[in-house]
């Protein structure tokens, strides 16, 4: 595979995007997380999407953001780390926010920054990791995360 400008790796799945904005995904795909459609483990790279612009893996999920900053997640959802608004597993690709220009995944929680400079996160926050100023068990969609300006 040549043209590679960047790649996420979860903890059993990667995903692979080049230069010309198609991604592609291998590895475990028990929840979904390669956004094939299927449930299929690849141990070849199968493309799943068009226009993407970057690429971030969870545990078992990935979220991407295309050239028009929609962004896009797939996978394993238990703690609402996709932002969609429910905690079901996605095994095809659904929009979730946009306007945004970066995305950041972390083991069960995602953080994304919009086009006007803001900050949001969703899933996890037992910890607080969101920053939105609580620490509830997780958010399925998005909250602006608080920034002490």
């Amino acid at each position: 595979m040549d043209s590679v400008i960047a790649v996420a790796c979860g903890a059993y799945h990667t995903m692979i995007l080049k230069t010309d904005g198609t991604l592609w995904a291998t590895g475990n795909n028990e929840y979904g997380q390669l956004g094939d459609g299927t449930a299929t483990n690849r141990n070849v790279p199968v493309q799943v999407a068009q226009g993407v612009s970057s690429v971030s893996a969870g545990e078992l999920f990935t979220l991407f953001v295309k050239h028009d900053g929609t962004l896009w997640a797939i996978g394993y959802n238990d703690q609402g780390q996709l932002g969609d608004g429910t905690r079901d597993h996605k095994t095809l690709p659904v929009q979730v926010m946009e306007n945004i220009v970066a995305v950041e995944t972390g083991y069960a929680h995602t953080l994304v920054l919009d086009r006007d400079g803001q900050l949001w996160g969703f899933g996890s926050n037992s910890a607080g990791q969101l920053g939105d100023g609580t620490d509830n068990n997780y958010k399925v969609s998005a909250v602006r995360v608080f920034l002490n300006e």
